[in-house]
């Protein structure tokens, strides 16, 4: 059975008190796919308390609709795995008490709104394998809640932007396969001590690795395979000492990079992506 099989199928199992909705609105789920083309769901009149829509997993089409932001206690909007196209509708930054937003596996398009960071109780974003594109807002340093980000598989350009050090509780940050760029040396990973994975694999990155990354004391993955950068690989800092868990306990010391591409495998290492996400939905 294929994970995409295997996780309907799970999905099939959950009882509607996990949707904080009766049977009976579960029941006509899939007859709202015509509201997703023309019009704004109408079921933000008709259930104003509710906590949790997840959608994913479908076959909805079309734009996503302006008029979720009218969810004034939604907690949870899972749209992920259509066929959604367009952008990110900017009303739902009015939509203050979401915690989850997860669109990831449509065709969206256009990029983040700027407002996204209005929802600063927002603690996961998860918007990979789209075609979002543009930079990644420059206040994202608003969401200080944020745990985890996932923008990869996108055409994300530009930098990571330095508002994004105050986003203290982060603990998983990918943005593989996009095409991001900038000297890496310049950003201070030094207040990330929750992070544990760090994916800024396959983009443009310059410059050497930066000696704040190794203030990262719960790190337990790290991918830069595929991007510019060049210098050595210390396996020591004034700010990293090895230990058995160490996920820098396998690099030689005062190992050259050679050429344009870094890779760095370590311990606990697997394939951030598809299946990692989901899980954790």
């Amino acid at each position: 059975m294929s994970l995409a099989s295997r996780l309907k199928l799970r999905l099939k199992l959950l009882e509607p008190k996990h949707f904080g909705a009766p049977r009976t609105f579960l029941n006509q789920a899939h007859p709202l796919q015509p509201l997703f083309r023309h019009h704004p769901p109408s079921i933000c009149t008709l259930s104003p308390g509710l906590l949790i829509l997840d959608f994913s997993l479908n076959d909805f089409t079309g734009d996503i609709p302006q008029g979720f932001g009218a969810y004034s206690s939604l907690q949870v909007l899972s749209l992920g795995f259509n066929n959604l196209t367009r952008g990110i509708p900017t009303d739902i930054t009015v939509a203050r008490s979401l915690q989850h937003l997860c669109l990831p596996g449509n065709s969206l398009s256009d990029g983040i709104p700027e407002n996204i960071t209005d929802l600063t109780s927002l603690r996961t974003l998860v918007l990979f394998g789209n075609m979002l594109s543009g930079s990644i807002p420059r206040t994202i340093g608003r969401l200080s809640l944020l745990e985890k980000l996932e923008l990869h598989i996108n055409h994300f350009n530009e930098t990571l932007p330095l508002s994004w050090t105050n986003c203290k509780r982060i603990q998983l940050l990918n943005l593989r396969v996009n095409f991001l760029g900038g000297n890496l040396s310049n950003f201070d990973f030094s207040n990330f001590s929750q992070l544990t994975i760090l994916d800024l694999g396959e983009n443009c990155f310059s410059g050497v690795l930066p000696t704040t990354l190794f203030s990262c004391k719960s790190l337990t993955t790290i991918r830069f395979a595929t991007n510019k950068l060049e210098g050595e690989i210390p396996l020591t800092s004034s700010n990293c000492h090895p230990s058995p868990s160490s996920p820098f306990q396998t690099i030689p010391s005062r190992t050259s990079v050679q050429h344009s591409v870094f890779c760095v495998f370590v311990l606990k290492c697997y394939d951030l992506g598809f299946l990692l996400t989901i899980q954790g939905l």
